[in-house]
């Protein structure tokens, strides 16, 4: 992203930079409006944001399971995609990861899928990301097996005989640029059942596809993003399939897959995608990570905005204002 620089005098051409406050009549500049009052009387402000929308990841399969994909992640930036928003209260949801594990008595099945996050839920301004598919399982119904469709696909499980499993496709918003990646393809074959499940799809690569040899697929990569720091930061990565005789598929900066025990699961707030499962017994799924939402806007309009219950201000370098959320909250404009 390209970091912008905001010079206050450059948006209030009366503003004193000696007492720092503006003079001059409030008028139309970059993204900061009076349009009149509203109905408590005040103004009504325009504030644009800039945001990096990370929904959450997919759950991985049972049972030899293909990997869970990771959350689907937008970013906008300003001043050129800028999203102006106007005065009121506003929900910001964060969507949760994909739920792994196995519930007492429950056989084998597909990844959950993760949770969409959203900016100004419900309003006119909403912009929105799609929860990472669920990775399809060895063991379950035909529907279950293959992976589920998502910001990132989540990664089919094993093939039978004679044909493989459909691998779940990513870009499930069909955002341009994508908000992820497609699953990997299990294997197909006419000698022999394949075992080797599939990654799931990342926010910047493919899930990888599994092999005859019992062995699963890796999760295709995350994304590397300086929405939020000069240094690359990587979201959404998806999940490692399962495993038959050999090593699980590592996950790509998701959880994972799993080996004799459960698939493993994405770290909080990562939108990252959730191993899948190894073997029937015991073999549960891992959970996805829960995603996050950051948002920027210019530093000097910082005061018009209050975050509650979670949510956090900090002042960046480059003249502009982070705000994140690591669970679902209100942003308020006065």
């Amino acid at each position: 992203m390209r970091d912008f620089r905001l010079d206050p005098a450059s948006i209030f051409p009366s503003y004193d930079r000696g007492n720092k406050k503006n003079n001059g009549p409030k008028r139309k500049g970059f993204g900061y409006q009076v349009l009149g009052f509203g109905a408590g009387g005040g103004p009504i402000n325009l504030v644009p944001f800039g945001y990096l929308l990370l929904a959450g990841g997919g759950a991985g399969g049972d049972n030899y399971g293909g990997g869970g994909g990771g959350g689907g992640m937008r970013n906008i930036s300003i001043p050129q995609g800028q999203q102006e928003v106007e005065t009121g209260s506003y929900t910001i949801t964060v969507g949760a990861g994909g739920s792994g594990g196995r519930p007492p008595g429950q056989g084998p099945g597909g990844g959950a899928v993760g949770g969409d996050s959203s900016v100004f839920t419900g309003s006119a301004f909403q912009v929105a990301s799609t929860g990472g598919g669920g990775g399809g399982s060895q063991g379950a119904p035909d529907a279950n097996a293959a992976g589920g469709p998502g910001g990132g696909g989540g990664g089919s499980g094993p093939g039978g005989y004679v044909s493989s499993n459909p691998r779940g496709s990513g870009n499930a918003g069909g955002y341009s640029p994508p908000e992820g990646a497609q699953g990997g393809q299990s294997p197909g074959s006419l000698d022999a059942p394949g075992y080797g499940s599939s990654g799931g799809g990342g926010g910047g690569a493919s899930g990888g596809t599994g092999n005859h040899g019992n062995q699963g697929g890796p999760g295709g990569g995350g994304t590397g993003e300086t929405f939020v720091s000069p240094s690359p930061q990587s979201f959404a990565g998806a999940g490692g399939a399962g495993f038959g005789n050999l090593p699980p598929g590592p996950g790509g900066s998701g959880g994972p897959g799993g080996g004799a025990s459960a698939g493993n699961s994405a770290g909080a707030n990562t939108g990252g995608g959730g191993g899948g499962g190894g073997p029937a017994i015991p073999g549960p799924r891992g959970s996805g990570g829960s995603g996050r939402v950051y948002l920027r806007c210019p530093t000097l309009l910082e005061p018009l905005i209050t975050v509650s219950p979670e949510g956090t201000k900090t002042a960046s370098q480059d003249g502009s204002c982070i705000i994140y959320f690591s669970s679902t909250g209100t942003l308020t404009i006065k």
